[in-house]
Parts: structure tokens; C-alpha cells; sequence
């Protein structure tokens, strides 16, 4: 409460931080706010000179809802920019975001969100192929493409990840229209 209300820059409101400190002092898992709060200064200029990494950090920091630094529309601004700056690791959680509601134009962020997910997946990043992978079989915040979406499956499933093969051999005892896999060491 006297984070909220107390002036200035967050990593300078000192009463606020020094109850925040005390916190920290009787459960550990509370050090990460205070921590948080003073590095934001350095990752927004970090993010300002172009790291990519930087952007990703304070972004997921303000995407927090139980953070005194939530921002969400900043967050997703900052993931955006983390993603579009090679920080693949930001992509998926800037995706998240976008399909929450409110968006503005829900049709533009359904748009972006696909493209972050796209970018991250043809990164090798396999959350980010199954979150796309399975909006688009379902046409949840998507529309609707079943044949990419088990193509993203079975080329998730080709890079290794056993986990998406047994869920699409799974489906693919349902369904005829997933793609059947190549033999491999699971069979």
C-alpha cells in the first residue's frame, strides 16, 4: 500500500522499499520484489540500447499482476520488442498477453500474437509450437487451421520432443487427419 502511494521513481520510494527489505529478511521468497524494483532503472536502459534480453526481463517483471511494477500494456510493448530483438525466450509470454482481453483491436493482437509465436517456434522453441499448435487446432483466439496445427506438432515431435509425439500419436488414433510420424526409437 505505501509502494502504491508513496512518490517518485519505484527503486526510490525508500520507505516502501525498506518494508519490502524487512519482508525479505523474515520469507525469502519475498526478495525478488525489492530486487525487481531496484533492477528496473538498469534493464530499461539496458532495453534502451537495444538488448534484447534486457526487454525480455523487465517485461516479464511487469507482466507480473502481483507485482508492484505491473504494467501489462508496457509488458506486452517490451516483450513485443524482446521478440522482434531476438529474444525468443519473450515471444511466447508477449503472445500470452496479446490474446488476454482487453486489446483494443483483438483481431491485430490475434495477428501479432501468431507472428510472435511463429517467430519463437521456428527459434526451436517448443512451448511456443505447442501453444500455437494447439490454438490452431481448436481456433481458440486463432482461426481454425487443423492441418498446420498437427504440422507444427509433428515438426515439434521430428525435433525431439517426445512429449508432442506421444500427444499426437494419441490424437492420430482419433483422427485420420494428423500426419502419420516416421518410425523412430518409441516404436
Amino acid at each position: 500500500a505505501l509502494f502504491a502511494e508513496e512518490p517518485g521513481e519505484p527503486e526510490a520510494r525508500s520507505h516502501a522499499l525498506a518494508l519490502l527489505d524487512r519482508g525479505c529478511d523474515l520469507v525469502a521468497y519475498l526478495c525478488d520484489v525489492p530486487a525487481e524494483i531496484r533492477a528496473r532503472p538498469r534493464l530499461a536502459a539496458g532495453c534502451a540500447d537495444g538488448r534484447g534480453a534486457d526487454c525480455a526481463k523487465l517485461g516479464s517483471i511487469l507482466a507480473n499482476s502481483a507485482s508492484p511494477l505491473s504494467d501489462p500494456a508496457e509488458a506486452l510493448r517490451l516483450l513485443a520488442l524482446a521478440c522482434e530483438r531476438a529474444a525468443h525466450e519473450a515471444c511466447q509470454e508477449a503472445a500470452m498477453l496479446a490474446f488476454e482481453p482487453p486489446q483494443p483491436d483483438p483481431a491485430r493482437a490475434a495477428r501479432q500474437a501468431e507472428l510472435w509465436l511463429s517467430t519463437a517456434c521456428n527459434a526451436g522453441r517448443s512451448g511456443a509450437c505447442e501453444m500455437l499448435a494447439r490454438r490452431l487446432l481448436e481456433g481458440n483466439g486463432l482461426p481454425q487451421d487443423r492441418p498446420r496445427g498437427y504440422a507444427l506438432l509433428a515438426r515439434a515431435c521430428e525435433r525431439g520432443d517426445h512429449d508432442l509425439c506421444e500427444q499426437l500419436d494419441d490424437v492420430a488414433a482419433r483422427d485420420p487427419e494428423p500426419p502419420l510420424l516416421t518410425a523412430d526409437s518409441r516404436f
